[in-house]
């Protein structure tokens, strides 16, 4: 799996990103009670996967590029539910069947001047991951272009758009959701 010099990521990479983007669809629509939970341990589990995977890959700096990237997006993927997961535990036992996660929770209010949700996630992490995500989402465009130059295929060009276009979708939540 490398990312550099426009090449295409490997199989396990091309799951994950998957995996974010059925998470950020989950995010937008109403959830099952379990779903925060199950999301938010797999997130949390694909940062340290990522951690580990890129530790492992050696000196080669685009395959490890390509871990910390993908393990900011699943870091903010798990940031994104911590609202969630609070309001989940908040309302045990109020027979509410349904839970708002992702940008919903994050943008609830407890009431007239109250406290948003996301004061369980500090504005300021909320905003650095934002920024990362679009130095991630510019990189994959720049991988793209890349791929364009050197003639690698459609499938490398499309992964790496495919890659910047999720990037920026999270970081839009997640700049959206840190604004008052």
């Amino acid at each position: 799996m490398t990312s550099s010099g426009g090449r295409s990521h490997g199989p396990a990479v091309r799951v994950w990103h998957a995996l974010c983007a059925l998470g950020m669809v989950g995010m937008v629509l109403p959830a099952p009670l379990w779903f925060p939970r199950a999301a938010f341990l797999l997130f949390a589990a694909g940062v340290v996967w990522c951690g580990v995977r890129g530790r492992r890959e050696g000196a080669d700096s685009g395959d490890r590029a390509a871990y910390l990237g993908l393990g900011v997006c699943c870091l903010a993927m798990a940031v994104m539910l911590v609202p969630a997961l609070d309001w989940v535990v908040g309302s045990a036992g109020a027979g509410m069947p349904v839970a708002p996660v992702g940008h919903a929770a994050m943008r609830m209010s407890s009431g007239a001047g109250g406290p948003t949700a996301h004061a369980s996630v500090p504005t300021a992490l909320l905003v650095v991951l934002a920024l990362a995500l679009t130095v991630v989402s510019l990189r994959a465009v720049a991988r793209s272009a890349a791929s364009v130059r050197n003639g690698s295929g459609h499938a490398a060009r499309a992964e790496a758009l495919a890659e910047a276009l999720l990037a920026a979708a999270m970081a839009a939540m997640l700049a959206i959701t840190a604004s008052p």
